[in-house]
């Protein structure tokens, strides 16, 4: 009874508030950008703000809906939307039997817009029910306007391999954001980025031989996270992931198991070192995109100690300007998508 409260009274908002907010024109072509987080996993957040920055560069009006708003707009939005405005379902690490509820998100958005392009923005894959992927693959058959975006070459290898629509590879969204940073020659201590969700990978003992070297090295030690509690709503998504950036940014170092961890420490040009997560997301989009950054490099601190792995990476100079080629080529693909017309 309460969730279908909840529903009616989303509902009614969508077919009462939103129309006059949105105008959108029956000969207007846009972006309805689908999918977007409210919980506080900032990787998935930069992806939303990320995502958006694209699609409003574009020059169409770009509208959002977040994950729990999808029930309600949609009688809204096929009533108003045309077959050339084109739909944008959030990218990230969840396409795949992890993350049942985001793929249960996508089928229902497009089993209501047959008629118009679909992109599924840059996702990694990770299958282990065998019964889960026939079956995706027996649905995204049947919908040839979708197009899928992997974010590294191994789930775009394995997308080609099991599905029958249109694959293109591109670096995770987040990796095209350009963030000022002017604390170059201040930088100081070091800050840890660990999971503790389903993905962990850093076992509690070598958790322990982390911190010893961590604090042989540094005086001062930040211990966080890109996730933090409670909601992000839109308004303060870009408040709180420049707060985040600018505290990565006035450190000498980053120690992450994290993707966007990694990611976070690429787009603030902060020295980066990374370990591997359990499902091969990290590896993935490491070797796809990142394995010629010389301020993100990989530490295996079982082998390696931490002041060996900091005098490497210190010792290098920023290679900015390449690896902003490598990204504008590599973002190709996704942005011609965006920028066509028809099929």
């Amino acid at each position: 009874m309460r969730y279908k409260v909840k529903y009616f009274v989303q509902k009614a908002f969508w077919r009462i508030l939103v129309p006059k907010d949105l105008k959108i024109e029956a000969d207007k072509k846009v972006f309805v950008f689908i999918g977007t987080p409210l919980h506080g996993n900032l990787g998935d957040q930069a992806i939303s703000e990320a995502t958006n920055r694209m699609l409003q560069s574009k020059n169409r009006l770009t509208f959002e809906v977040s994950c729990k708003d999808i029930p309600a707009s949609i009688p809204y939005l096929k009533r108003n939307l045309n077959n050339d405005s084109i739909l944008v379902l959030q990218g990230g690490g969840s396409f795949g039997d992890l993350y049942q509820r985001e793929a249960e998100y996508r089928r229902v958005i497009i089993k209501n817009f047959p008629n118009n392009r679909i992109i599924v923005f840059p996702q990694s894959t990770f299958f282990e029910n065998d019964d889960f992927l026939r079956k995706e693959v027996l649905f995204y058959k049947k919908y040839k306007n979708v197009v899928i975006a992997a974010r590294d070459e191994k789930s775009y290898a394995f997308l080609k391999e099991k599905f029958e629509n249109k694959i293109i590879l591109s670096p995770d969204i987040v990796m095209s954001l350009e963030i000022s940073n002017d604390n170059g020659a201040n930088r100081k201590g070091v800050i840890t980025l660990f999971r503790q969700d389903k993905e962990k990978s850093v076992s509690n003992e070598l958790r322990v031989l982390i911190d010893e070297q961590v604090r042989q090295c540094y005086k001062d030690v930040e211990e966080s996270d890109t996730v933090i509690e409670g909601e992000v709503s839109k308004k303060d998504r870009l408040i709180i992931l420049q707060d985040l950036w600018n505290r990565l940014a006035q450190r000498e170092l980053i120690i992450t198991d994290r993707l966007h961890g990694m990611v976070f420490g690429y787009i603030t040009k902060t020295p980066t070192l990374v370990l591997k997560n359990n499902n091969g997301k990290i590896g993935a989009a490491y070797e796809s995109w990142l394995s010629s950054c010389n301020w993100v490099e990989y530490w295996n601190p079982a082998t390696e100690s931490l002041i060996s792995a900091r005098r490497k990476i210190m010792s290098k100079s920023i290679n900015s300007e390449s690896m902003h080629m490598t990204m504008a080529s590599g973002y190709g693909n996704l942005v011609s998508l965006l920028e066509s017309e028809g099929d």
